[in-house]
């Protein structure tokens, strides 16, 4: 029987986790196991098994001790504290995140909330983005715009698909080689990953980090935050994908340069891409939401007809 520490205040207690040193325990793959213990001590356990579990392991223990590295000070933006992990049991066990996701929550956000949570959402990244200390490498998308082109998996939203893709290259065209941000990326920043307590920010799941262009992690967040608050009728009234204010106060917290913003526009046409053609084609009435969302999202990037960014993605003139 495995004897786990977890954290508690200033105090390390004892909890038991037979189900992850059990080896006729089957767990699925990403599996996520919830332990508490007798003095309320809780903490969360991944498993991953099949083939690439024990890379995938390895890189969520790296990225989670860089991250608490980089985080500690910071009372108001937090991350998953490791408590321990082995790579032949397939387990990677981490202190509970306090919080909820927008998503969780019932009552909109205040335009002032969304704000104030954007912008520390902004610093978190941020933080971690310099853990790579400011790298810079020529920016080039040529192999994944490549495969974008070639690609045979159906989506529901072929002619916008095949037409955003083809914006994406003339624009990918103007900017490659220009110097991009290179470094640490949590890779999955959704709106579901990053947690809002009463006064702190928590960011979670990191075993899909790794080194590659940071402005891909600041597109995927702003887009899908976009999205979360046109579901809701909460959106943006602008004419391009993304709310200036959101945008503003990201860029705020988060010290995007002003010059970054053709890379940053690439990386979310890229995104825009991904979401369609990853779109969900059976008809149930979250995904027909989520179709409307989408092809939204795909008319505001055609209606413009140009290739000026500013106005494709912000909508200004």
């Amino acid at each position: 029987m495995s004897r786990l520490l977890v954290e508690k205040g200033n105090a390390c207690l004892p909890i038991r986790a037979t189900e992850i040193s059990n080896p006729t325990v089957k767990a699925n793959p990403n599996t996520v196991m919830r332990f508490k213990d007798a003095n309320g001590c809780v903490a969360y356990s991944r498993r991953l098994t099949g083939p690439g579990a024990a890379e995938r392991i390895k890189k969520e223990v790296h990225a989670l001790t860089l991250a608490q590295a980089r985080l500690t000070g910071h009372q108001d933006l937090n991350s998953p504290r490791l408590i321990d992990f082995s790579v032949q049991q397939g387990y990677v066990l981490a202190s509970e995140v306090q919080g909820l996701s927008i998503l969780s929550n019932q009552e909109p956000l205040s335009h002032i909330e969304r704000e104030e949570f954007v912008r520390n959402t902004g610093r978190c990244l941020g933080l971690l983005h310099d853990i790579s200390g400011g790298e810079v490498a020529p920016f080039n998308m040529s192999t994944r715009i490549t495969f974008l082109k070639n690609t045979t998996k159906e989506t529901p939203f072929k002619d916008e698909y095949s037409r955003i893709v083809g914006l994406l290259e003339q624009l990918h065209n103007q900017v490659r080689g220009s110097t991009a941000r290179f470094g640490f990326v949590h890779g999955d920043v959704n709106v579901g990953n990053i947690l809002i307590d009463e006064s702190s920010v928590g960011i979670i799941d990191f075993e899909f980090a790794h080194q590659g262009w940071q402005m891909g992690d600041v597109a995927s967040y702003l887009l899908r935050l976009e999205l979360v608050q046109s579901s809701t009728g909460n959106g943006s009234k602008d004419a391009g994908i993304l709310s200036n204010d959101d945008r503003l106060a990201f860029a705020a917290g988060y010290g995007l340069d002003p010059a970054e913003q053709p890379e940053f526009g690439i990386m979310l046409l890229f995104e825009v891409t991904k979401m369609l053609l990853n779109a969900p084609t059976s008809l149930t009435k979250a995904n027909r939401g989520r179709q409307k969302r989408l092809k939204q999202t795909a008319d505001a990037v055609l209606e413009k007809r140009t290739t000026d960014l500013s106005q494709i993605i912000f909508g200004t003139q």
